[in-house]
This record gives structure tokens, C-alpha cells and sequence, in this order.
């Protein structure tokens, strides 16, 4: 599911693109805002931001793979070198099956908001090409 919403946010991406080099140029962007967006290295707790990461793919499949992985049952390595800090249980990553089918079904609905999207940018083209 990670890979079809991924891909389908290229896809769409793609018809904004008008050579390699701005495609090139894009892609580092989309990657990072990617990366701090879905609250893997720090979470996004409230604001604007909060609300963007809700619409970020890598957030949906960053919880999920957490999820079915069972992240929060391993313990935080440094807690062998600061014993002071303690572990606590991530809600991002509850270990129940609801919680995996609503990461999965997050992802569905962008890949088919993004294909639907991009069928509509399609037929925009073609008819502004044949006009």
C-alpha cells in the first residue's frame, strides 16, 4: 500500500514537471518534507503542522510498519548508557489490527484521491493540447 500511494503521488507530481532537471530538483523536496512530516524523528504534536502531517504518505506507512513490527515491545537502546530516561508506550505504533487497517485504508484512499486526480490533469491536458 506504501508503494501504490507513493506512486501515485509521483504520478501526479510528474504532470508538473516540465524537464528532468526541475524533476531532479523536486524530488530532494518531496523526500524530505516526506521524512519530517510523518513524525518519525520527532513528533508533530499540534499547529499547522500537525494538521499538514495527517496528509503525508510516509506517516501512514511509518505507522503501520511500526505497528506490524510491534515497535513499542523493543526496548530504547540508550537507555543502557541514561538509565534516568524511561520508555514510554508510542500511540503511533498500537499493536492492534484496527489500527493497522486504518493505516491501510488512510493509503488506499490517497492512492485512489491521487490516481482520480491525476485521470482529471490527464484529460486537462489532452483537452488544452486539443483545443
Amino acid at each position: 500500500m506504501i508503494i501504490e500511494a507513493s506512486t501515485s503521488l509521483g504520478i501526479v507530481l510528474s504532470f508538473f514537471i516540465n524537464n528532468i532537471k526541475s524533476g531532479i530538483g523536486l524530488l530532494p523536496v518531496v523526500f524530505i518534507l516526506q521524512l519530517l512530516l510523518s513524525n518519525s524523528i520527532f513528533k508533530i504534536e499540534e499547529g499547522f503542522l500537525s494538521r499538514f502531517s495527517n496528509f503525508v504518505i510516509a506517516s501512514y506507512g511509518f505507522e503501520a510498519i511500526g505497528t506490524i513490527t510491534n515497535a513499542n515491545k523493543y526496548p530504547l537502546a540508550m537507555l543502557q548508557d541514561y538509565p534516568m530516561i524511561t520508555q514510554t508506550v508510542d500511540t503511533l505504533f498500537l499493536y492492534e489490527a484496527n489500527h493497522v487497517l486504518n493505516c491501510w485504508i488512510s493509503l488506499l484512499i490517497f492512492s485512489v484521491t491521487m490516481f482520480f486526480l491525476s485521470h482529471l490533469i490527464l484529460e486537462y491536458m489532452i483537452y488544452r493540447r486539443d483545443k
